[in-house]
């Protein structure tokens, strides 16, 4: 039994690892069609992404414990910030594109929507806002300004390695547990 623990201690550690280091062949990028909402309450959105791994099953979930802040869903915990209990599944196409339908409670502050798959490879979030005076954007001229200058030595993984990270773990944990219980069930 403590070699199967440490197993998938390594495998776990593997798979965060390696979604750190594929990030920077690709960046995923998550949108929700609606951006922003007139007011709390249940929503339904439209939820899509480019630039995924092709043929690759992915969950897009919830994520109200971020308080509508995509700096705090990179520094925290995904595990801990999302409603894991909340997962949709898609698929991704060939193109790198999918989309889904989902329906979520947007708290007054906002709304992180996350997407990653189980693997740690693809992952990326965006923010539902409340509220037109928080939906207003800047003109892209003024965006372009303010934006500090890349480096263009290192990728540009932006948020989506944490939420790998973490969706990776988090799906490799629930993999163990329903094993553990279809194990269990099977003694019986």
């Amino acid at each position: 039994m403590k070699k199967i623990s440490l197993l998938g201690l390594l495998v776990a550690l593997f798979a965060m690892f390696t979604g750190v280091a594929s990030a920077e062949g690709h960046s995923p990028v998550l949108t929700a069609d609606p951006g922003s909402v007139d007011a709390a309450g249940e929503h339904t959105f439209t939820v899509s992404g480019e630039d995924f791994t092709p043929g690759n099953s992915i969950f897009v979930l919830p994520c109200a414990g971020a308080e509508g802040s995509l700096e705090a869903m990179a520094e925290g915990d995904a595990t801990a910030l999302c409603d894991i209990g909340n997962l949709t599944p898609a698929v991704i196409g060939d193109d790198g594109t999918f989309s889904v339908e989902v329906t979520y409670d947007v708290p007054e502050i906002g709304l992180v929507v996350s997407g990653g798959d189980a693997g740690g490879v693809d992952g990326a979030a965006t923010l539902v806002t409340v509220g037109a005076a928080q939906a207003e954007e800047a003109p892209a001229e003024e965006a372009a300004e303010e934006a500090p200058a890349a480096d263009a030595d290192l990728a540009q993984t932006g948020v989506e390695t944490p939420v790998m990270v973490g969706l990776g773990t988090m799906l490799l944990g629930a993999g163990f547990v329903a094993t553990r219980a279809g194990r269990r069930l099977g003694d019986r």
